[in-house]
């Protein structure tokens, strides 16, 4: 990778990674005072909701995102920006298009979801009001692609932020307003802010997008993209929809067959809810990182394709890889270690806490999962990374039938285990296959392994050293903080993280920050290897 390429693509990772972080810490809070409201019933009642939403998303995005980012940057490189503002004008029509259809069809068949499918006629009112969203979310897609294409993550982060805080705002002020006594008015409440922060951060991404694509003047040569773009969306589409169809009917028929195995429905909805509500917002709360990483993958590594520039394309597996295997084991440490107190101080909850340890040792798989997920479509493999979707979903539909009327929670719990490990061997085997890759077990595994064995080893004696109490916010902070450092001085030690790349990578930054002061600009000119 070029100095200039690789300062571009180090500065977007830490600006995505810097978002994504503070995001997910916004998020996990707003889900705590979630479940402080709506108690672990509502919680898991409003995850079932958010499951039959999700296949309408999936229809309203319809692959536009990823078309968009793909499409705009072969366009680009192609014939310049003015082909690239003709390309997003192409997917917004499309996205307007398909975001209103699923916004029709969710709205007229909510009440029949939710008495026939969902057993529960109080989602009828939350799934009508989550439909109005679907249109802008789908014009939000294109427009997410494009600015990812042409390297504005700023526009994207700032989108971020603003839908956060309105979303957050919204639902408190609803909450507070309405005081909903049911699960029913306060699922709703929740379904009215996450529409209204929706709509916001659509029209404030046009806006910024107004700013860019004006000073670019529209090009009017090259080809109709009418297929170009249909061929890229539409098997994408196809595919997530097969796989958030399996995916809503896997989350439906959970609650069920564990009501089978011997719990009520209210049961089942709690420990469904404490799963997918509670324990898994903290599994992939440190993920903020590497979905920043997969994201920025897809182009980079288009361009990379496209070029034929295998050197590069080789350097970016690597380091992505060198930096998300010793993340996802560190983190796998510290949620196996401290999963009670975690529990206990963010939901007062101790069988949440159980879940996340019981968990946590599949951190690595889940997130080195999501980098391989975003190689894969940088790579124009996104057909097959849809498939493994597809086959995992199957398969935990399978356990749910199968298993879980009879074993309960622990078939439950084993599915997701199966279903993430089967997925994660897919999706390696498929990128090693197309890059000849070669994954290094010894620096990438074995010793960040040994290395969070001894920085919890560290941890564990300066809490009994200065008596730490780790159920106490501020206590469990500092020991995290102890063990982290630890860690990290380990890997440098273990040269699994050299000096030279913590020197490479803050040379990077700040030589990328300077040449942005000078108002100079790699991304308008292409450098050679």
């Amino acid at each position: 990778m070029t100095m200039g390429r690789a300062r571009r693509f180090v500065g977007n990772v830490l600006l995505l990674t810097g978002t994504s972080l503070l995001m997910r810490l916004i998020g996990l809070g707003f889900q705590i005072y979630l479940t402080r409201q709506i108690g672990a019933e509502g919680v898991g009642l409003y995850q079932l909701i958010m499951s039959v939403e999700l296949f309408a998303s999936t229809l309203a995005v319809c692959g536009m995102r990823l078309a968009a980012m793909r499409l705009v940057t072969l366009e680009i490189a192609a014939g310049g920006p003015g082909r690239g503002k003709r390309a997003l004008r192409y997917c917004l029509t499309y996205s307007l298009f398909f975001g209103s259809m699923a916004a029709i069809i969710l709205f007229s068949t909510a009440s029949w979801i939710a008495e026939k499918l969902l057993k529960s006629p109080d989602a009828g009112l939350s799934l009508r009001i989550l439909a109005l969203s679907l249109p802008a979310l789908g014009v939000s897609a294109s427009l997410g692609g494009y600015f990812t294409a042409i390297h504005k993550i700023d526009r994207s982060v700032a989108a971020q932020f603003a839908e956060q805080f309105c979303r957050i705002g919204c639902t408190v002020g609803l909450l507070t307003l309405l005081l909903p006594q049911t699960p029913r008015m306060a699922c709703a409440a929740v379904a009215s802010g996450a529409v209204v922060s929706e709509i916001f951060s659509c029209l404030l991404q046009l806006i910024l997008c107004r700013r860019i694509a004006r000073k670019i003047p529209l090009s009017s040569s090259g080809p109709r993209l009418h297929g170009q773009l249909l061929g890229l969306a539409l098997p994408i589409a196809a595919s997530a929809l097969l796989r958030s169809g399996l995916s809503s009917i896997e989350s439906i028929l959970t609650p069920i067959g564990l009501g089978q195995s011997g719990m009520s429905y209210s049961s089942a909805l709690s420990v469904y809810g404490m799963v997918r509500g509670m324990a898994m917002p903290v599994l992939f709360f440190p993920v903020a990182l590497l979905t920043s990483l997969g994201e920025l993958l897809v182009p980079e590594i288009t361009e990379c394709q496209a070029a034929r520039r295998h050197r590069q394309l080789h350097y970016i597996l690597s380091r992505s890889f060198q930096l998300t295997v010793p993340f996802s084991i560190g983190i796998t440490g510290l949620l196996y270690a401290y999963a009670e107190p975690l529990g206990m101080i963010l939901y007062g909850n101790s069988q949440a806490a159980d879940f996340i340890r019981l968990l946590a040792p599949l951190v690595p798989v889940m997130y080195v999962d999501t980098v391989g997920d975003g190689m894969l479509k940088g790579l124009g493999a996104q057909v097959a990374s849809m498939n493994y979707n597809i086959l995992d979903a199957f398969i935990g539909i399978c356990f749910v039938l199968i298993f879980l009327p009879r074993y309960g929670v622990a078939a439950y719990i084993a599915s997701i285990y199966v279903t993430e490990t089967i997925n994660f061997l897919l999706t390696m085997n498929k990128v090693i296959a197309m890059t000849e890759f070669h994954f290094q077990w010894g620096p990438w595994v074995l010793k960040p392994a040994f290395s969070i064995l001894g920085a919890l080893s560290a941890a564990a004696l300066v809490q009994r050293q200065f008596s730490l109490d780790p159920f106490r916010c501020g206590q469990l902070f500092l020991i995290l903080a102890v063990a982290l450092t630890v860690y990290l001085v380990a890997l440098i030690l273990f040269a699994s993280i050299t000096r030279e790349d913590l020197h490479w990578l803050l040379g990077l930054t700040k030589r990328d920050g300077s040449r942005r002061r000078r108002g100079c600009s790699s991304r308008m000119r292409p450098e050679p290897l």
